[in-house]
């Protein structure tokens, strides 16, 4: 019998001590460290040409400098992160320039002028020239109460086609977000002017979503949709909400508290209680930790105990949110977007569809792409798949317009 529970003793050591470390509260990412002006910012905002890439865009960082991204196509891959930041120097037009590669040193960044206008620059991986992109960006702040928001602008040359609302995913997001990024790049090539923020508590933007309820993120998300209406001259009603993952669940949230949403597009988002996605997604995790079903029965639990405890305070302000209900009361056009593998990853997909479905209405479109997961890209060819990308685009022009 002693040796039995020696034996239990030593099997339940390691379980107990990774519950102790894995479910510690979760420390915020620190902030960025300076906060630069626009004036050594902007000059260096724009997009570029460099040998290997389709185009560049250099815009403003959540970490406080410049981020530069290449946009090929609609891949999602960190070899698309070309910077891990991008900072001005003391030195008039040379900028540091902060490799995203482990092993590569900082670099210096130097601005190529013609008459008094950056046509470009040059940087240890040759020369980049600007090139006329359509559009213009712009970091700009509000204030939701108490809480400063930070976020681009994007606003193209012509704004044909109204102008959309970016909400993000669970955990720390911003605008260092290439998943995102290859969004907002097809809107506002497509005329629609977009505000793409900093999560609150993420980047630049104040305040603490471990700590908050959906009602704060939907404020969030609508009070930018009055920042982008002031900024690009544009109605209120023609400025639509994307909601990426658990943002979908926000902008429906949203939906409740404003009678204006001309239009939602909810990519990867799950349509169930908070607390069933998080049911779900535990087993989905054991799954691909390769534990057998068999040991549901105790790992589950486990598992679920730890999510639950690290962001404790969350869980209670929104884990029993159930957005069917809003589903129920809307009558918003509204594009849901799912890979059919996420039903192994995040979200109870076959669930949400059939959510969805039963709700019997028309302008609810429900597309469902074979062989791709959450993020929707291909593993092979590291592509998003090119039809969601270009079916989000086509979304906001068709009910941008509608409101004209």
């Amino acid at each position: 019998m002693k040796k039995f529970v020696i034996a239990l003793f030593i099997l339940a050591l390691p379980p107990a001590i990774t519950f102790l470390v894995m479910s510690q509260p979760e420390k915020a990412p620190f902030p960025p460290s300076t906060i630069f002006s626009a004036k050594q910012i902007e000059p260096l905002i724009g997009v570029y040409e460099i040998e290997g890439h389709d185009r560049v865009l250099a815009t403003y960082s959540a970490r406080g400098g410049i981020a530069l991204f290449g946009l090929n196509g609609t891949r999602f891959s960190r070899v698309d992160y070309l910077s891990s930041s991008i900072t001005p120097t003391d030195a008039v037009d040379v900028y540091r320039w902060v490799p995203f590669r482990r092993d590569a040193l900082d670099q210096p960044l130097i601005l190529k002028r013609e008459a008094g206008v950056v046509i470009g620059f040059t940087w240890p991986e040759g020369s980049a020239t600007r090139i006329d992109s359509g559009f213009s960006q712009r970091e700009i702040q509000w204030m939701n109460g108490a809480v400063q928001l930070t976020g681009t602008l994007f606003l193209p040359d012509e704004i044909r086609h109204g102008g959309a609302v970016i909400l993000h995913g669970s955990g720390w997001s911003d605008r260092d977000n290439l998943w995102y990024l290859h969004f907002v790049m097809a809107l506002v090539e497509s005329g629609v002017a977009v505000l793409f923020p900093d999560k609150r508590g993420s980047g630049k933007s104040q305040g603490d979503w471990r700590h908050s309820s959906m009602t704060e993120f939907a404020e969030d998300g609508l009070t930018a949709r009055e920042q982008l209406a002031r900024y690009a001259g544009i109605k209120r009603n023609r400025i639509g909400l994307i909601g990426i993952s658990q943002g979908g669940t926000v902008a429906i949230k949203a939906s409740g508290m404003a009678d204006d949403i001309p239009w939602i597009i909810d990519v990867s988002g799950s349509n169930v209680k908070v607390i069933d996605g998080l049911i779900h997604e535990t087993y989905a995790n054991l799954r691909q930790m390769g534990i057998p079903g068999i040991f549901d029965f105790v790992m589950h639990p486990y598992a679920l105990a730890i999510a639950k405890r690290k962001r404790s305070d969350w869980w209670r302000l929104n884990g029993d949110y159930d957005p069917l209900a809003d589903w129920q009361r809307s009558n918003i056009p509204t594009l849901v977007i799912y890979g059919r593998e996420d039903e192994h990853d995040n979200v109870p997909v076959a669930a949400s569809i059939e959510r969805f479905n039963a709700l019997g209405r028309e302008n609810v479109r429900v597309d469902v792409y074979e062989n791709v997961g959450h993020g929707l890209f291909d593993e092979t060819s590291r592509e998003i798949v090119p039809e969601v990308v270009a079916s989000v685009a086509d979304w906001a022009m068709e009910y941008g317009d509608a409101r004209q």
